[in-house]
């Protein structure tokens, strides 16, 4: 099958560049939106701003990727653990912007409650249990499958009645 892509009419060829490129964005969009609200509470705004898209073409195949772009390793991490949760143990947490770590809030039980009007500090490294799975990019994908077969079976249907 070398070549097959561009032994393929111009016509269909462009359709289904178009298609890749209107299904890419698509998902993309629904996964930012997964990441706004839906399935995550919006916070900073970091995680949608780490989704990006591409498609590309060469002699055999048109493709799209979408996912995750993020300008540091961290930032990149992050958004991994958010999507497959935390693996292992409990991981170490570290007082970022002063010498401890403060909490206005605590589990009680099955109930969070407010702290007393002063926050609770800890100046030593706090445990913090791995993250649960959420599932962001897999999800959309999950909900658009069935529209992206269904979309380029249209597509082949619509070059091969002309």
């Amino acid at each position: 099958l070398k070549g097959f892509f561009k032994s393929l009419p111009e016509e269909f060829q462009k359709a289904l560049r178009a298609k890749t490129q209107e299904f890419a964005q698509a998902l993309k969009d629904k996964i930012v939106a997964n990441v706004s609200g839906i399935l995550l509470n919006r916070k900073s705004g970091d995680l949608a701003q780490s989704i990006h898209y591409r498609t590309r073409q060469n002699v055999n195949s048109i493709t799209a990727w979408v996912g995750i772009e993020a300008d540091s390793k961290e930032e990149f991490l992050k958004a991994y653990v958010h999507e497959y949760g935390g693996k292992g143990s409990t991981y170490p947490i570290h007082p970022k912007n002063s010498d401890n770590l403060s909490f206005f809030w605590e589990r009680i039980g099955r109930n969070w409650i407010h702290s007393p009007p002063y926050p609770l500090k800890y100046n030593f490294v706090q445990k913090h249990p791995p993250a649960e799975a959420k599932h962001y990019i897999q999800s959309a994908y999950d909900e658009m499958k069935e529209e992206i077969y269904i979309g380029y079976g249209e597509v082949i249907d619509n070059i091969l009645r002309r």
